[in-house]
Formats: C-alpha cells, sequence, structure tokens
C-alpha cells in the first residue's frame, strides 16, 4: 500500500563495486537496482532466531538475500509474477535529517510497467 513520506528523503545504494551512492527519493526511479549489491549484509548468529540466506532467482539469474522466511517467501513469489522484471534484496536505505535513524528496504521489485514495489517490515534502524 502507497504511503505518503516527507520532503527531504535521501535514497542511499551500493553499486557493484561497493561504492555509496546518495540520490533524492525522486530520482530512485533512474537506479537499476539489480547489478546493485546489498545495503548491509544480513546479521548471523548462533543464537539469532531469524534464517537469513541468499535465495537462487530465476527473474535475476542470481542470489538475492534474505533475512527471514517471510522475506524468502516474496522472493519466490516474485519469481512467478511475470510482472516482475527484477529483484533486489537490501537494496537500500532511506535517510531524513529530521530520523534519528534510518530505513532499509528489505525486497525491491521493478515491474514492467515502470513501477517498483518496496516493501520493509523493520523499524527505523538508530545510526
Amino acid at each position: 500500500m502507497p504511503c505518503e513520506l516527507p520532503d527531504g528523503i535521501q535514497l542511499v545504494y551500493t553499486d557493484d563495486r561497493s561504492r555509496r551512492h546518495a540520490i533524492a527519493l525522486d530520482e530512485a526511479r533512474t537506479v537499476d537496482f539489480g547489478p546493485t549489491r546489498p545495503f548491509r549484509e544480513p546479521p548471523a548468529s548462533l543464537a539469532q532466531r531469524n534464517f537469513p540466506g541468499w535465495w537462487w532467482s530465476v527473474t535475476t539469474r542470481s542470489h538475492v538475500v534474505y533475512e527471514s522466511w517471510l522475506e524468502r517467501h516474496h522472493i519466490i513469489k516474485a519469481n512467478r509474477d511475470a510482472r516482475v522484471t527484477g529483484i533486489a534484496g537490501q537494496p537500500f536505505a532511506l535517510i531524513h535529517l529530521l530520523w534519528l535513524g534510518r530505513l532499509i528496504g528489505d525486497l525491491s521489485r521493478p515491474l514492467g510497467n515502470g513501477t517498483i514495489l518496496a516493501a520493509s517490515a523493520d523499524p527505523l534502524e538508530a545510526t
């Protein structure tokens, strides 16, 4: 479901050479998140209760990172949707000067009509 966001939000992503780029949110349509690297790798420890990993995507013909089985389920579902033209895991962070943290997108799925679906189940992360 679309939501209203305040002005001044920046989108930060990591390119395929591990360089970080910050752009205005309005410019996000120009970025191909397919070849980008995950903004952050999911943490792993013996005591954690989620199950991060990498899932082979038929759509992208590469592995897509996920932090939970719910995210993995969305990757599998996106692979079966003919409208989806790409899938990226942990593709970017949204940053705003008034927020005391950042919001990291879990999955990004561009559709053939130019629309990009992005989802995050996490709260703001302290910076």
